[in-house]
């Protein structure tokens, strides 16, 4: 029979552990097949057990810790980081203003630009190195005509497009 918990560890930079918790009741098998950094600086940890009511068979468990207080305030805010680069705008159609948010897997050199239909640059948004994670820019339209438009994300050599409306 086995007793299986769900395992928390921290670890330093070079694998030595820094701290562990268990989780589970030690009567039956706990497993976590997940976890997340939360925004508060703890964990959330899900998975399934079968020590709770077992004759339905498995149930789902989760586990939501407190801050880590090994964790630096920096660590504390800190998110999962994108797994892909990502490009969206809203609201879409605009009017006249608008917020173009892109998601950055790794940090790099960024460009984000504005086109009309005729390939004239009329925006340049972006153009500086940025930290891997979340951004968002705010495109003023009030000096540019009703239309379509289109904003490039070129980040290392990834090139994403999206098509944005101005209906003035």
């Amino acid at each position: 029979v086995r007793n299986d918990d769900f395992l928390l560890m921290r670890t330093d930079s070079m694998g030595v552990m820094l701290w562990d918790e268990t989780y589970g009741s030690g009567i039956s098998d706990e497993i976590a097949y997940g976890f997340q950094l939360t925004s508060e600086g703890g964990y959330v940890l899900a998975g399934r057990t079968t020590t709770f009511e077992a004759t339905r068979g498995l149930d789902f468990y989760v586990v939501r810790t407190g801050r880590d207080a090994m964790a630096s305030p920096a660590e504390s805010r800190a998110t999962v980081l994108p797994r892909g680069y990502a490009l969206s705008v809203y609201p879409n159609p605009f009017n006249p203003s608008t917020t173009i948010s892109f998601s950055l897997p790794k940090n790099g050199d960024i460009r984000l630009r504005v086109f009309d239909v005729t390939g004239r640059t009329v925006a340049e948004l972006v153009d500086e190195v940025l930290s891997a994670g979340e951004h968002s820019v705010r495109l003023d339209g009030a000096a540019m005509s009703s239309g379509i438009y289109f904003t490039r994300l070129q980040a290392g050599g990834v090139v994403l497009m999206k098509k944005m409306a101005l209906v003035k």
